[in-house]
């Protein structure tokens, strides 16, 4: 196999590797009662959910629940 070949080989598993993760990123999504798109018009983009989520988790860590959880 020449060099272009191992190349365009290894973008086309890389491409397959990313169309797996979305496939499942949009299962679990729909899982979860939402989808990508509703993420997205929410926070704009995958990273800012991902720091919100962390955020979440750093608050629920800190107190216990979180700032949606109406407790005694």
């Amino acid at each position: 196999m020449t060099t272009l070949q191992q190349k365009r080989l290894a973008k086309l598993e890389e491409s397959q590797r990313r169309r797996d993760v979305c496939w499942d990123l949009d299962r679990l999504f729909a899982q979860a009662g939402t989808s990508r798109a509703a993420i997205l018009a929410e926070h704009g983009t995958l990273w800012a959910f991902r720091d919100w989520l962390d955020a979440q988790a750093e608050e629920v860590g800190q107190t216990g629940r979180t700032s949606n959880d109406h407790g005694t």
